[in-house]
């Protein structure tokens, strides 16, 4: 079990057909046996490492319904898939960390098919157009100018400097520039919540607040994210306008990740949130439906 789920937390080594085709049969199996194990944080014993968690967000639209059978169980709903592109605006036909679109589309298949959503080769049977969106955000601090700190180093040089209004001239631009430094550094934040779906009001707040202080940690981060945006099919046909009927979105800290490897045990995490909406933010343990608490005010 526990080399099967070292295979599962790899993935596929080789690209191509074959990658796509082993990655979601190791999932798979992994999960059969009762799943896969979480490492431990050694910062924080007995949680799980944060590398090893999927953040997912996911809304539908009010008017979005699925039927029910007699037994309670929601019918089936075939859709088309097709690539987005870069969450970030690329090219669909670009590659992240050796994984291209034709790779995910059995992992995402086999996941979606546990919420009961089925490809569908009959386009007056298809209700759904879900296209793929995937890519990465950039850690905040890395982006210039705030990468450089030229506040800080306008008041070194204000600090070294003797002529008392040099002086005072390069306080004030210290401080103009780290107004600017910091308005860039929430845009670019902000700019990474609308791409993982987290909530723009984080700033707002109480600052203890627990479910504030993992998603800014987490926006802090780089992450590879993937979207599924699933539009009506049949007006889309009809007009070729996309009206979205719902969307999920999950993304896992790019450190101690590898995008390849992971895509499958992400999408697995996710599943069981398509066509729903989430109470904002929720995370679960890579390739597990085990949920992952915040934590407590004041825990470090």
């Amino acid at each position: 079990m526990r080399a099967l789920c070292e295979t599962a937390s790899r993935g596929p080594v080789k690209k191509g057909p074959t990658a796509a085709f082993w990655a979601p049969l190791v999932v798979a199996l992994a999960l059969a046996f009762g799943g896969c194990g979480t490492p431990e944080s050694p910062s924080a014993p007995g949680a799980p490492d944060r590398s090893q968690v999927v953040a997912i967000f996911s809304r539908a639209s009010a008017d979005y319904a699925r039927k029910a059978r007699p037994d309670g169980v929601v019918e089936s709903e075939g859709y088309e898939l097709r690539p987005g592109g870069s969450l970030a605006g690329g090219s669909p036909g670009e590659t992240m960390d050796g994984l291209a679109y034709e790779e995910m589309i059995r992992p995402l298949a086999e996941t979606l098919a546990l919420a009961r959503y089925q490809p569908s080769q009959d386009p007056a049977a298809t209700r759904l157009l879900i296209k793929v969106y995937w890519g990465d955000t950039k850690d905040p601090s890395e982006l210039r100018p705030y990468a450089n700190r030229q506040s800080s180093e306008l008041r070194d040089r204000a600090k070294q400097e003797t002529d008392e209004e040099k002086r005072q001239s390069l306080e004030w631009q210290a401080g103009v520039m780290q107004q600017i430094e910091e308005s860039q550094h929430r845009e670019a934040r902000a700019a990474n919540a609308r791409i993982l779906g987290f909530p723009d009001d984080l700033d707002t707040r109480p600052a203890g607040d627990p479910e504030r202080v993992r998603l800014a940690e987490e926006l802090q981060r780089a992450r590879y994210g993937v979207a599924l945006l699933a539009y009506d099919f049949q007006e889309f046909k009809r007009s070729g306008k996309e009206r979205l009927l719902w969307e999920v979105r999950f993304s896992i800290q790019k450190s101690g990740n590898d995008f390849e490897r992971a895509f499958p045990l992400m999408a697995y995490s996710a599943a069981a949130f398509a066509g729903r909406t989430t109470p904002g933010v929720v995370h679960r343990i890579l390739g597990r439906e085990q949920e992952v608490a915040a934590p407590a005010q004041g825990a470090n």
